[in-house]
């Protein structure tokens, strides 16, 4: 991929976007999702994930802001977390970015696992440390573990990511019991998480809101006239 280098800055390299031949900067497609880096006005330190496939997904390498508006703009890709600006928890996920993180999650677990047995087809030839650092993701991943990796802020999950690591357990669980090939690609369990998850995601909303209701209503029953000092 050419690079070119902004007039303003010698130091810092500018990509041209893959899908329209403007500038882009360190964001980059991998096919899944997004991972929004250094240069980048809008998506810095955010990531989002395609919820469509095939023809309507950009090609590999590095896209500009405006094409990544308009992929959003489109409903064809979903930020699932940033680090930046807008609070994660706030992000409001639709039952196709849930759908798509799991499955990314369960593909991820599936080639982890297989790749390090002797006996599949998809093994690759044991290298220790890779070997080890296959059993470390697979323990962060059903586990947390904050010794693998540990976030300075101690921030909970955000559910774009949760997502994925439910997705990647449920592969481990598919393959413990034997049958992970019943569901290939993981596509069905996928599709009835992802609507089960946007489903709580409503019910979670109509709870607060309700809560949120009643306290007011409470609030409001409870008020009384101020005594301006008088006994």
């Amino acid at each position: 991929m050419e690079t070119t280098y902004a007039a303003s800055d010698d130091c810092w390299p500018y990509f041209n976007c893959a899908t329209c031949d403007g500038e882009a900067s360190d964001t980059d497609n991998t096919g899944i999702m997004f991972h929004g880096g250094y240069g980048s006005t809008r998506y810095d330190t955010s990531s989002l994930v395609w919820i469509v496939r095939g023809e309507d997904v950009f090609p590999h390498g590095y896209i500009c802001d405006d094409c990544i508006d308009r992929a959003v703009s489109d409903g064809k890709l979903e930020k699932f977390h940033t680090s930046l600006g807008d609070d994660e928890t706030g992000l409001n996920l639709s039952a196709a970015a849930y759908r798509e993180l799991f499955a990314y999650g369960a593909r991820k677990a599936y080639h982890t696992f297989w790749s390090q047995r002797e006996d599949s087809p998809y093994y690759e030839e044991r290298n220790p440390a890779a070997l080890e650092e296959a059993i470390k993701d697979m323990r962060y991943r059903l586990s947390g573990d904050m010794v693998v990796s540990c976030s300075v802020s101690m921030k909970r999950i955000p559910i774009g990511w949760e997502a994925v690591d439910i997705g990647y357990a449920h592969a481990v669980s598919a393959i413990t019991f034997g049958c992970s090939e019943a569901d290939p690609g993981f596509e069905k369990a996928a599709e009835t998480w992802g609507s089960a998850r946007k489903a709580l995601d409503a019910e979670m909303d109509r709870c607060w809101h309700s809560t949120e209701e009643m306290f007011e209503a409470m609030m409001k029953e409870a008020d009384i006239e101020p005594d301006n000092g008088k006994a």
